[in-house]
C-alpha cells in the first residue's frame, strides 16, 4: 500500500472520527438539550453521503437476483427494527414475559 493510498485513509476517515468524538464529549457534557439539534442537523447530510455511495456499491456487490433478495430483506428487516424503535440485541433476547428468561432479561 503507498503512502499516497495512506494519507487518503486517514483524510477519509480522520474527520469524522474527530466530529464524532467532539459531539459525544458535547453530549456528556452539556447533556441533551444542547446537542440535539446538531445531531438531528447532521443526519441529513450523512445520509445525503451515504447514499450514491451506497447505490455505487450496490451495482458492483449485486451480481445475481439471490443477491438482490437478500439485500432487500436485510433492508426491510433494518427498517422494520428501527421503526419499531428495537436494537439488534433485543432481536435476539427472549422477552421478559416468557417463562424461560430469568432476570435480568
Amino acid at each position: 500500500m503507498g503512502s499516497l493510498q495512506i494519507a487518503a485513509g486517514v483524510c477519509f476517515i480522520l474527520p469524522p472520527a474527530l466530529i464524532v468524538t467532539v459531539l459525544a464529549w458535547a453530549y456528556v457534557t452539556y447533556g441533551t438539550t444542547a446537542v440535539e439539534g446538531l445531531l438531528y442537523g447532521i443526519v441529513p447530510v450523512v445520509i445525503a453521503i451515504i447514499t450514491p455511495a451506497l447505490f455505487g456499491l450496490l451495482r458492483s456487490v449485486i451480481k445475481t437476483m439471490w443477491l438482490g433478495a437478500l439485500a432487500i430483506a436485510a433492508l426491510a428487516a433494518a427498517v422494520r427494527l428501527l421503526t419499531l424503535g428495537g436494537s439488534p440485541s433485543s432481536a435476539t433476547r427472549p422477552a421478559a414475559s416468557s417463562p424461560s428468561c430469568s432476570p435480568p432479561c
